[in-house]
């Protein structure tokens, strides 16, 4: 499936710039971005929705329209995070360093938790 392709996706957005989140007895990561999903497109590597996140400082509704897919986390196991954008919105370079400290956080979470590290040694392309 062509991503680059999709526009106006409802995503849901279930972990809030600035909310915690971990297994329960593990670490808790806070969130540096909002993330999400598509709940209607599913990623093959899981079976799950696609994974999304959405740079920018504010806090999104909990289900906003994506505009723009305009890059990726790649992720080793295949459940790559897409990062997208909601219409209005550019991509700057403060959210560019805003993706790469997620990516920097969601390692270290790793390390913590003593979990495999998924995380791509090429860690985006946009």
């Amino acid at each position: 499936m062509d991503m680059q392709d999709k526009t106006n996706i409802k995503a849901s957005i279930d972990r809030p710039l600035g909310s915690k989140h971990g297994r329960k007895g593990m670490h808790k990561m806070t969130f540096n971005i909002n993330y999400g999903n598509f709940p209607k497109l599913i990623n093959p590597a899981d079976g799950e929705p696609w994974d999304v996140i959405v740079p920018g400082e504010y806090k999104p509704k909990k289900n906003i329209k994506i505009n723009k897919i305009i890059g990726m986390v790649p992720m080793n196991n295949g459940n790559h995070k897409l990062i997208g954008l909601p219409k209005g919105h550019s991509f700057t370079d403060k959210h560019k360093e805003q993706v790469k400290e997620y990516i920097s956080l969601k390692r270290n979470q790793e390390v913590i938790n003593n979990e495999p590290r998924h995380m791509h040694k090429e860690y985006m392309s946009f």
